[in-house]
């Protein structure tokens, strides 16, 4: 039960990102492209997991969990240290500070978690 409380608030924090998002869309950077679509590959994961549905072969989710964990950490590099070499990680859209990050990646936690399971435990739902 706690898997889908969770799927449901993060797809409703997602449709409000995005769809705000989608309301600049002519300011998008590269980075706010790819959070786009790792956004989307993350979301429909979770729903993999969460409802015991089968999609994607492992070897798939284990892709989409190291692009999802490299973007991430990519990311919380580029907010902390502003390396200019990872500028290609800044959002137009949203600015946020390290700390904003660390917390977005703290309440992710369990979609890391999800992947892990599609990826590495052929897990296709919650055990």
């Amino acid at each position: 039960m706690w898997w889908k409380i969770y799927f449901w608030f993060m797809l409703v924090i997602v449709i409000i990102g995005f769809g705000d998002s989608l309301m600049k869309l002519s300011q998008w950077a590269f980075a706010d492209f790819i959070a786009f679509i790792v956004g989307v590959l993350v979301m429909v994961g979770l729903y993999v997991f969460v409802y015991n549905k089968r999609l994607l072969p492992r070897n798939s989710w284990k892709m989409i969990l190291w692009v999802y964990v490299t973007y991430t950490l990519l990311d919380l590099i580029y907010a902390s240290t502003q390396i200019g070499v990872l500028s290609i990680f800044k959002s137009n859209i949203y600015d946020l500070s390290f700390f904003g990050y660390l917390f977005a990646v703290l309440i992710s936690l369990p979609e890391f978690y999800a992947l892990y399971k599609l990826g590495y435990e052929g897990s296709w739902g919650r055990s």
